[in-house]
């Protein structure tokens, strides 16, 4: 029967599909993820505020900033947050924060007077100071009066004048801050204003940072510095493109390991170290794009990793073509001709032909992965069943023989014999169907968008269906290697039992390690077991593969046409 007969029918059905596929999808995956939150306070002025009182909404806990006016909130829970800063004379403020897993965010909070107070006179701005040999020069500075009790904010005296360094001598003296009085009077006249800062170069002696050239490897960026002296710091902030993504508490480091960037991206790097005093000397800056990848400069629709050779298959649907891709030289290889627009692969049980559905003909191509060459096309019978349609989705199965099916809304399920390509068996309608056979290749787990997960075991050339999972809205399915699990869409399910969920995850799961105990989405990398989030997925992509010793994940990046290489343990 003519598929086109039968469209307009099932024009609802596909409706309802593309708003269950927009769903978000329910069940587990809470976990223990936590993030990190820098906060700087400042005045109305600019001016960094110290001890002041910072807190959180929803509370986590009360911290006092130092001589920088800032503080580090510490793996708080992922959320929204609204920050608090009080100060006794500087005033209060507020603003708002979202924290996020695994990651350092960003907030400034300016505190402004709170009441009205009586004006008191300002003292005099204080005069230049004269620096030494990379000396600490400061200006006098004047200091305003304020009133007590209910009376405003006298005035701040003025700035002191610069200070001129000798050699080396880099400073510049500062006004005092505002005094206090009693209510209803002028204030006291302005201590000396604040040192300037010790120079650098000439005969002063400069206390620096300087940080070396990065290096990278498929997680992360290795990043160290030498501070001279080297006891000059009492903590380092780690700045990555001008925000801060870390703080090490401890004096003595000089290294840092950033894994949280995302792969394929370009960092600025920059070390700011913080005197006890609360100074902080910033170093000089360093850039790097993360990530080791593979050029594949072409289109992969699908791809595979070989068991047992250390290739990686592609195929490419614009360019008709199958790339070899070489993980011992991380180059492609090779790339050959293998029929009209290749949308799927799989290796026969054996291990030693590779087979790629071609969607643009009734062909499927046969590869030695040997030569590493096509050998051949084997025709077959698309008429053959209920509905027609060229080869779209492909599962190797047991003996020589393997299962095609279309893509369209109802398709039928086609066992043919996989060296010459003659029809042996052909059974069911399923609605965009995807195909996952066991290690063995004796089952084979089909996923529909109105069928949920069936399974069929290969009995005499013929498909005999004998489990379901009778839950509908499966999209995708994959099978461990160990054989004990198939996980649908965004669900664990026992393979000899499909109406067993051992569990649920938050997104479709796309890959997943030999016995299920890792599981990768294209946003998050899944614990298997507990459906907790571990990390985020380093490149947003839905073509990926894992390594067979589960050591190494493989993400296809569309953008830059590049295969990422990430490290899984």
């Amino acid at each position: 029967m003519p598929r086109t007969e039968h469209r307009n029918t099932f024009l609802t059905l596909l409706a309802l599909t593309a708003a269950l596929a927009a769903a978000p999808a329910c069940g587990g995956g809470g976990g223990a993820a936590k993030g990190n939150l820098f906060v700087a306070v400042t005045d109305t002025s600019g001016m960094p505020v110290a001890d002041a009182s910072v807190t959180t909404m929803p509370p986590s806990e009360t911290l006092t900033t130092d001589t920088t006016g800032t503080v580090f909130f510490q793996k708080i829970a992922p959320g929204g947050y609204a920050v608090t800063a009080t100060h006794p004379t500087a005033g209060a403020g507020r603003a708002a924060a979202q924290v996020k897993s695994d990651d350092v965010v960003n907030v400034s909070v300016r505190v402004t007077p709170v009441g009205g107070q009586v004006t008191g006179a300002g003292g005099s701005a204080g005069g230049a100071g004269v620096g030494g040999n990379g000396g600490n020069a400061a200006g006098a500075g004047g200091r305003g009066g304020a009133s007590g009790g209910a009376a405003n904010t006298g005035t701040a005296g003025a700035l002191g004048g610069a200070g001129r360094g000798g050699s080396g001598g880099t400073v510049a003296g500062r006004g005092g801050a505002a005094g206090t009085g009693t209510a209803g009077r002028g204030g006291t006249g302005g201590s000396a204003g604040m040192g300037g800062n010790t120079g650098s170069g000439g005969s002063g002696t400069g206390t620096t940072i300087v940080l070396a050239a990065l290096s990278k490897d498929s997680n992360g960026v290795n990043m160290s510095w030498t501070a001279t002296p080297a006891n000059a710091f009492a903590t380092y902030r780690i700045y990555r493109n001008s925000a801060v993504i870390n703080i090490l508490q401890d004096s003595a480091s000089v290294q840092y390991r950033d894994d949280t960037g995302q792969l394929g991206m370009s960092y600025t790097y920059r070390i700011g170290g913080v005197t006890a005093s609360g100074q902080e000397i910033q170093s000089n800056t360093q850039t790097i794009v993360t990530g080791v990848y593979v050029d594949v400069a072409s289109q992969i629709e699908a791809m595979m990793v070989d068991p047992k050779r250390p290739y990686i298959y592609g195929v490419d649907k614009v360019n008709n073509s199958l790339h070899f891709i070489n993980l011992t030289t991380n180059t492609v290889e090779k790339s050959i001709f293998v029929g009209s627009s290749p949308v799927d692969l799989d290796i026969n049980i054996q291990g030693t032909t590779l087979y790629v559905a071609n969607f643009g003909s009734t062909q499927i191509a046969t590869v030695d992965l040997e030569t590493r060459a096509m050998t051949a096309s084997i025709f077959v019978d698309t008429t053959v069943g209920t509905w027609d349609g060229n080869p779209y989705r492909i599962a190797c199965t047991a003996g020589d023989t393997l299962v095609f099916t279309s893509m369209d809304q109802w398709n039928d399920l086609k066992l043919v014999n996989a060296l010459t390509g003659a029809a042996l068996h052909s059974t069911a309608s399923i609605y965009t169907p995807d195909l996952a056979a066991s290690p063995d290749g004796t089952r084979l787990y089909v996923a529909g968008s109105f069928d949920g997960v069936m399974r069929f075991d290969i009995v005499g050339n013929m498909l005999q269906q004998v489990d379901s999972s009778g839950q509908s809205g499966a999209a995708k399915v994959t099978v461990t290697r160990d054989g004990r699990y198939v996980f649908s869409s965004a669900q664990k399910l026992l393979a000899n039992n499909l109406k067993s969920v051992v569990g649920t995850f938050s997104e479709t799961i796309l890959a997943v390690t030999s016995d299920g105990s890792l599981a990768v989405g294209a946003r998050s990398i899944y614990d298997g077991n507990t459906f907790a989030v571990k990390r985020a997925t380093p490149v947003l992509t839905s073509t990926m593969a894992i390594s067979p010793d589960d050591s190494m994940l493989y993400l296809y990046d569309t953008t830059s046409s590049r295969i990422y290489l990430y490290r899984l343990k």
